[in-house]
Formats: C-alpha cells, structure tokens, sequence
C-alpha cells in the first residue's frame, strides 16, 4: 500500500493532514475537499452533517451545486436526470434526484463545476422526499492514470 505525506498543499496553497491514508483515499479526499471548497465553503470551515441513521463510516460534509447523473441497470440505454448535490464525503454522495433510482443501479455524476471530478459508484439508497428522491451514491474510488 502506498502511502502519501502527513501532509500535503492544495492548490490553494493550504497545508493539511492527510493522516497518512493511502493514495486511492488521499485522492478520493482531494475529489470532496475541491467539491467542498467549489461550492463557496472555506478550507477550514468544518460544517459536518449529522443524519438520524448514519451509515456513512467517513465524515459527510454539506455541498451545494447541480450535476448530470446517468443511472444504468442492465444492458439498456441508461436515464440521465439534472441532481442537486447535497453532501459529499470520501466514499460518496448525497443528491436529490427527480426521479426514483433503484438501489443497485450504477451511476455516473458528472458535476457542472470543470474542477470537479466525475464520479462513479451505484446507488445504495433511495427515499422520497416532499420534492423528488434523496440518493445516497457509494462512489468507486478512481486511480489515476500513469
């Protein structure tokens, strides 16, 4: 397992601790710190989103911002649907969703932002909400090329 420093610069300029996490997490880590600070928070802002039933074993945080979403189940042809991103962590998503997606079915988020990574998972959870579906997406964690 490779391991990256104890601690790393942003693109900012801001130092922080890794924690010494393996590369695969420093880097799925560095996907949520940019969806964060894209959606106007600061770098030491620390707003942490707490739910009645917890699932996530990482931190979520609080992100604003829409999103092209293709779910695929099968070998058809997948739906894509406009989502509103709602929390990020460093295994996944929470969006709102118009329409129902079966848990189990892939995903891939393509976010409106240009400096944000595009991510691929499946659907874990879906619930109704007064408007449309809160999905809860389990993102793959992408390496990068050589």
């Amino acid at each position: 397992m490779v391991r990256m420093n104890s601690q790393n610069v942003d693109s900012g300029g801001h130092i922080f601790d890794d924690g010494g996490m393996s590369e695969p997490a420093a880097i799925e880590f560095a996907a949520a710190r940019a969806a964060w600070q894209t959606a106007g928070h600061a770098v030491g802002e620390t707003t942490e989103l707490k739910l009645a039933h917890e699932r996530r074993k990482v931190p979520r945080r609080a992100v604003k911002g829409g999103a092209m979403a293709v779910f695929s189940a099968g070998k058809g042809a997948g739906t894509l649907a406009r989502v509103e991103l709602l929390d990020a962590s460093w295994t996944g998503l929470g969006v709102a969703s118009p329409v129902e997606v079966e848990p189990g079915t892939a995903v891939s988020v393509i976010p409106e932002h240009a400096m944000s990574p595009r991510q691929i998972g499946i659907v874990v959870r879906c619930e109704k909400m007064d408007e449309g579906w809160r999905l809860g997406l389990q993102c793959r964690t992408q390496r990068a090329v050589a």
